[in-house]
């Protein structure tokens, strides 16, 4: 036998015993399973009945001041579980312009002791002006007294009395239109003294608003929740700098939870309200048991719902869906990150023993 049909009759045999070998044993309807963390999706816990509070705009703007910052640090925040009531400060950011409080202040001063000085220097002129007017008016008296003795009296001096009587006449109404038009003039003065006092005062107001919005306050009544943030992959924690608008903290008016999801678009029809989920904190491993109670209506993108743009995937659309959760252990707290899995709907009851047994005499 040449060497040529000694490997041919060789690799004849090799393939007959391939063929003859038996497959594995797979049972009908199970399926090769994938990597283990395949069917996990990222998750949070939250409070499940609460009321979300999120940081405010930072703007300050009081007169020729003007700041608008993009973020700011949490200097105060309260305590994660918490019993706040409605209107309790619960977190504080930093403001930075306590400055222009001392300015507007000191402005209301300046403003407070012109006015003072204004009004005794207006009353003092007017004073002096109302006396010499009633000194006037004597004078006219006289003069029109004089005048009755103008009939004893020779024509040059019955003229003179006269004359002086017009004179007097002609320097009261001077001195009346005087006096009115001083009077005008510093209740001008007064209004515009007033007028830049209550600008002052009005700032002082303003700037006390917008250090107001500084602080976040309880929506409602209940227990304080840290807010997760995606991106530093931790709950919140004072002097961490955060964005207009970021959630900050939320209030529940109960300690139940719920675990808050995202189920990519492709995986959507797998989801359906009533399934079970399982429920797994990475760090401890335990797990718990929830139920699905909300789906939202269509999917959104993964950088919206995490509130992060920066996220790798942060353009793939995902379902938002929630499951309460019972009984968590300490593990399991709100703003924790979790794993979920789906479990499928809720499963049936197992037969009783006498369907059993008849099922095993049929």
């Amino acid at each position: 036998m040449t060497r040529r049909a000694l490997a041919l009759a060789l690799a004849v045999a090799l393939h007959a015993c391939a063929a003859a070998a038996p497959a594995p044993e797979v049972a009908v309807g199970e399926q090769t399973p994938a990597h283990p963390e395949a069917s996990e999706l990222q998750g949070f816990v939250v409070a499940r009945t609460a009321v979300d509070a999120f940081a405010p705009e930072f703007v300050f703007k009081v007169g020729n001041w003007s700041s608008d910052w993009g973020q700011r640090k949490i200097i105060e925040l309260a305590p994660d579980g918490k019993a706040v009531a409605a209107g309790d400060v619960v977190s504080r950011f930093e403001f930075g312009q306590e400055n222009v409080q001392r300015q507007i202040k000191e402005s209301i001063q300046r403003a407070e002791s012109e006015l003072t000085q204004r009004s005794l220097a207006a009353r003092q002129v007017l004073d002096a002006q109302e006396s010499a007017l009633r000194r006037l008016e004597m004078e006219a008296q006289l003069a029109a007294l004089n005048l009755q003795k103008k009939s004893s009296v020779s024509r040059l001096q019955g003229e003179g009395l006269e004359i002086l009587h017009r004179m007097a006449v002609f320097d009261v109404e001077a001195a009346r239109q005087q006096l009115a038009s001083t009077r005008a003039a510093k209740a001008a003065e007064r209004a515009f003294d007033e007028q830049k006092l209550a600008h002052a005062q009005e700032s002082l107001a303003r700037y006390e608003f917008y250090y107001d919005r500084f602080s976040l306050r309880a929506p409602q009544a209940g227990i304080v929740r840290h807010a997760f943030s995606a991106r530093m992959r931790r709950k919140l924690q004072k002097g961490d700098n955060v964005w207009a608008g970021v959630r900050i903290v939320s209030i529940a008016q109960d300690k139940d939870l719920a675990v808050r999801f995202f189920v990519p678009e492709a995986r959507a029809a797998t989801v359906r309200l009533g399934a079970h989920v399982s429920v797994v904190s990475p760090a401890s491993g335990e797990a718990v048991d929830g139920v699905i109670e909300r789906v939202a209506f269509f999917p959104q993108e993964l950088g919206f719902l995490l509130e992060n743009d920066s996220l790798p995937d942060a353009r793939e659309k995902a379902l938002e869906v929630r499951a309460n959760v019972q009984n968590p252990p300490p593990s399991i707290t709100a703003g924790t990150e979790v794993r979920v899995k789906l479990l499928g709907a809720e499963p049936a009851a197992p037969p009783s023993a006498e369907k059993q047994a008849g099922g095993a005499v049929q």
